[in-house]
């Protein structure tokens, strides 16, 4: 899928300027799919260190379950390919920005409800089951004092330019 464009302005660093919440979910989701996709226990090791040391051992292991539960459906049922930027990227992709969304829907429970995100990511089978699985992790993460913010997905969609067929990869 597309970059989607920063959600106000940008840090210093060329990420848009997330909150400690998001960034923290968005480097654990990445380090996690990086280590799934490439066999990289490493980028395992390093989203449990990152985890351990900013929500304590035992809230960083609720969090990572409910996290590879959350990866391991949106994988199941994904409706067509779902994408991710390495960990070191300084790009948020719509992909990420959804699945961030989704969680912090999941927190609120409220409009848009989760499933409608859910949607955007798998085929209608998986849409429940996804959208438990991020009430589950958001869940996890409030309970260690990290909630994710709501961001007006309305704009966000608008100012997510099409990718062409071509393009398989993200930086």
């Amino acid at each position: 899928m597309s970059v989607i464009e920063p959600i106000g302005q940008q840090a210093d660093d060329g990420l848009p300027i997330l909150e400690a919440s998001e960034r923290l979910l968005l480097s654990l989701l990445r380090r996690w799919l990086e280590g799934a996709t490439r066999g990289d226990y490493a980028e395992w090791q390093a989203a449990w260190n990152e985890a351990a040391a900013v929500l304590g051992p035992e809230p960083a292991r609720a969090v990572l379950a409910a996290m590879e539960r959350t990866i391991r459906r949106v994988a199941l049922h994904a409706d067509g390919r779902v994408t991710y930027h390495k960990p070191c990227c300084r790009c948020v992709g719509a992909d990420e920005m959804t699945l961030l969304q989704l969680v912090a829907r999941g927190q609120r429970r409220i409009g848009p409800r989760p499933e409608l995100l859910a949607a955007l990511l798998v085929a209608p089978a998986g849409v429940a089951p996804v959208a438990e699985a991020a009430m589950r992790l958001g869940e996890a993460l409030l309970a260690c004092g990290q909630a994710l913010p709501l961001r007006e997905l309305e704009r966000l969609q608008a100012a997510r330019p099409e990718a062409p067929a071509s393009v398989s990869v993200l930086h």
